[in-house]
């Protein structure tokens, strides 16, 4: 983890000049998001918020809440590197539109997507750990990312955990629908 700075428990950025990761730098995150209380925890391989693209490493482990939100005048990919997890994206009163299972690319899965549009959206974390690297449009403005109004939020405990449950439940049907 010399190549890696730590700003606090979950949030990491990679100190060379050169940007480079190896699976030490991966395994440090994949510890990190176990223990912390949201069950997520990234590297920033961009300098700063004001850093077009933001691109980072991203471990979430299962039952993390990444709530439902879009991206105003964003664009957003995403590549699988360990793991599995659902990609889901919604209408605006909460129906999914879309949804597929993400692995490596050696699964067979699916293991990449891009979003250009202002689409609400999240994952769903299938197996222990999922790692993913995500890039997006920067510079990162708080006021760009909008949660959808359907969904509870992060802080609400009771209702996220029965808002999960109740998404394996409808991702289980919508893909079972489009085997």
């Amino acid at each position: 983890m010399k190549n890696l700075d730590r700003r606090d428990d979950s949030v990491y950025s990679v100190t060379s000049r050169f940007k480079r990761l190896d699976s030490g730098d991966l395994a440090a995150i994949e510890a990190s998001s176990g223990v912390v209380e949201r069950k997520r925890s990234r590297i920033c391989c961009h300098t700063g918020l004001p850093s077009s693209p933001q691109e980072m490493i991203i471990s979430l482990r299962r039952g993390t809440y990444i709530r439902p939100h879009r991206h105003q005048n964003k664009a957003e990919s995403g590549l699988c590197l360990r793991g599995e997890a659902d990609a889901v994206f919604f209408d605006e009163d909460g129906e999914i539109i879309d949804a597929w299972r993400m692995g490596p690319e050696h699964t067979g899965l699916p293991f990449y997507y891009r979003i250009e549009e202002p689409v609400y959206h999240c994952l769903f974390v299938r197996s222990e750990v999922f790692v993913f690297h995500e890039v997006s449009t920067g510079p990162f403005r708080r006021e760009d990312t909008q949660f959808a109004p359907w969904s509870p939020d992060e802080n609400n405990f009771n209702a996220v955990s029965d808002w999960l449950t109740n998404l394996k439940r409808v991702v289980d049907n919508y893909l079972a629908t489009k085997a």
